[in-house]
């Protein structure tokens, strides 16, 4: 089974991902969260440093064909990008059998909060008012998955 955790931006994926790990039901699978993978790839120190020296879409493009790998292996848990969920990658895990995404619900105040907080995120730069609306627009397509509750 290969399980997905979804979520705006500073939901806290990674967190959730690294609590998992440390439960011993899930002894027999492999950890991934996507933004660690494209930092080991590109040798980066941060997402924003990476995205400032490749550009967003070809991040975008990066992080699909790591995807892509990471969903040949089985047995996997992958803490995903934030926006990591286009149309054609929605509809294949929505449709998929043995792919179950969990949609990590954590309010925009605590999202921004935790942005904000990290500094580090280079969406920040965009603005309070764009990531809300970024959130607005991602909302419908995270509640099609099943919907876990932040702590």
């Amino acid at each position: 089974m290969k399980y997905l955790i979804c979520g705006f931006s500073g939901a806290g994926k990674s967190s959730l991902l690294n609590k998992i790990k440390n439960d011993s039901q899930y002894k027999e699978y492999e950890f991934y969260d996507l933004d660690s993978e494209l930092l080991k790839i590109f040798k980066k120190d941060s997402i924003t440093e990476l995205v400032e020296s490749i550009g967003w879409e070809e991040f975008r493009q990066a992080e699909q064909e790591t995807l892509n790998l990471l969903l040949q292996k089985s047995n996997i848990w992958i803490a995903l990008g934030g926006g990591s969920l286009n149309e054609k990658n929605v509809d294949f895990f929505y449709e998929s059998k043995d792919i179950k995404v969990l949609f990590l619900d954590t309010p925009i105040e605590v999202c921004l909060e935790r942005i904000k907080a990290a500094g580090d995120r280079p969406l920040l730069a965009e603005g309070e008012d764009f990531l809300r609306n970024l959130y607005k627009s991602r909302l419908p397509i995270y509640t099609r998955f099943e919907r876990i509750l932040s702590n």
